[in-house]
């Protein structure tokens, strides 16, 4: 049986090595989970889910493209399709790789001139898409979060889910949780690191400000039964650091983050148990 909140990393935190040999270290290093980067810059990509699986690890989601994201909110038709065809062309990929769920952004760095009808509408599409071929979509927090609740507001599928990440949460939100306690029912993945509050640096938890205690008070324990997923890459100050060991501080800290989820899961059937 999968424990409650498994714990995952990031398939490309560091890029430089084979890919083959970086499943080799994240399943040493005691995760049981991979996320895969699942875009033009992995040209070999279809070849992963076999490695991982090869591995005993589970490909919990692949992230696609998002520097094309705010496209979708473009007023010049071609360039909207060519982001829909692109999409659609992941969710088929995956699909037939059997992965379960894909990441994508709402919008890159300010979704402009959205949100509007005509960019719903291609949200739809893919969407519809993603139903048809049995693959969730995760729609990631990112600069913008108006965008983000417009979207979810205005566009319902059985099959469109939230990823929240901390990083742009403690960036980009006035009021940091807020995103896990409005789209907790619907989380499914996670994309956790830190940072110093200026720049998206995907550190390791515990090395910036983010305030891990508050997340696993607002992290929605009753309905999330996904891993627990960093997105992380070494650090300026860690580069000295070999992947192995940067991989063992990754493990420990996240498995951190599982114990206050942990605690806070146990605290919430505790009160429901007891009637309070």
């Amino acid at each position: 049986m999968t424990p409650l909140f498994p714990v995952a990393i990031n398939s490309w935190f560091m890029n430089q090595l084979p890919f083959v040999n970086r499943m080799k270290m994240i399943q040493a290093a005691g995760f049981t989970q991979t996320a895969l980067w699942w875009t033009t810059d992995s040209p070999d990509r279809e070849e992963y889910p076999a490695i991982v699986r090869d591995h005993g690890i589970i490909v919990e989601s692949s992230h696609i493209e998002y520097l094309c994201a705010d496209d979708i909110w473009s007023e010049t038709a071609s360039v909207r399709q060519d982001v829909v065809d692109l999409y659609i062309t992941r969710i088929k990929e995956c699909a037939r790789h059997q992965i379960p769920l894909i990441v994508l952004h709402a919008c890159h760095k300010d979704g402009k001139p959205g949100p509007h009808k005509t960019g719903l509408e291609c949200f739809k599409t893919v969407m519809q898409a993603a139903e048809d071929y049995g693959v969730e979509v995760a729609v990631e927090n990112t600069s913008n979060t108006d965008i983000l609740d417009y979207v979810f507001r205005e566009l319902q599928s059985p099959v469109m889910k939230y990823c929240y990440d901390s990083s742009h949460d403690q960036l980009y939100s006035a009021v940091k949780g807020e995103l896990l306690s409005k789209y907790g029912p619907l989380l499914a993945v996670t994309h956790f690191s830190d940072n110093d509050g200026k720049i998206d640096c995907h550190w390791t938890p515990g090395h910036g400000i983010v305030d891990w205690k508050l997340i696993a008070a607002k992290f929605p324990v009753k309905t999330y039964r996904g891993a627990l997923s960093l997105e992380v890459g070494p650090a300026v100050f860690e580069k000295d650091l070999s992947p192995e060991s940067f991989l063992q501080n990754a493990f420990q800290q996240i498995s951190k983050i599982r114990e206050l989820i942990l605690a806070e899961y146990t605290a919430q059937q505790g009160s429901e148990s007891s009637g309070k």
